[in-house]
């Protein structure tokens, strides 16, 4: 989002003069010359806003981004390096929370519905409700495991399709036909089990 450009610092200036001082021409002079200085800054810095921005920049200034925030491009585009920029950016002010690791896990698979399951003594499970890419599954199973708590590794990554998923029941005590068990004498009734990658 493009910040607003303000064009009125010099008339802004000389319409706060007192009454006394309104007519006083030096002094218009050098409120108007320290309003002009103010006035080519705002120009400068509003055709600066947004150049930075990871969702609008290219090229060597992503790789320069990466610089600052410590993460390589490890030869991805830069569609998938964007990505990476925005979760290190995610890794590095995260505390390792439940809820971190899932908003990084959402931004690097791009999913919308994430399981997350801690296993005794000192682990964790991901899964989600889409295939995650395989061109940089490693990257996302290093990136889980470095925003993990020290001494938490991460135990499997998988994925499901929330349509047809195998569920045991809906909450209320009653069994899906559709998504539990399924029949010998039907075969279109059955939920399907998740991936592990």
């Amino acid at each position: 989002m493009q910040a607003e450009l303000i064009t009125t610092h010099i008339e802004d200036g000389l319409n706060r003069f007192i009454q006394q001082y309104k007519n006083s021409d030096k002094l218009k002079g050098i409120c108007g010359s320290f309003c002009k200085q103010i006035q080519d800054l705002e120009n400068a810095f509003n055709g600066l806003y947004g150049r930075l921005d990871i969702a609008n920049v290219e090229g060597k200034l992503l790789d320069d981004i990466g610089i600052i925030v410590g993460q390589d491009r490890l030869g991805f585009d830069d569609e998938i390096y964007r990505i990476l920029l925005i979760t290190r950016i995610t890794i590095n002010t995260s505390g390792g929370t439940p809820r971190n690791i899932i908003d990084i896990f959402k931004q690097l698979i791009q999913a919308t519905e994430v399981d997350y399951r801690e296993i005794y003594p000192a682990s964790v499970q991901i899964s989600c409700d889409v295939e995650p890419p395989t061109e940089y599954l490693n990257y996302i199973k290093i990136a889980i495991d470095t925003a993990l708590p020290a001494g938490v590794n991460l135990s499997f990554i998988g994925y499901y399709d929330p349509a047809v998923a195998f569920t045991m029941d809906d909450g209320l005590g009653e069994i899906d036909a559709l998504h539990g068990f399924g029949d010998i004498y039907n075969p279109s009734t059955g939920g399907e089990l998740g991936k592990i990658l």
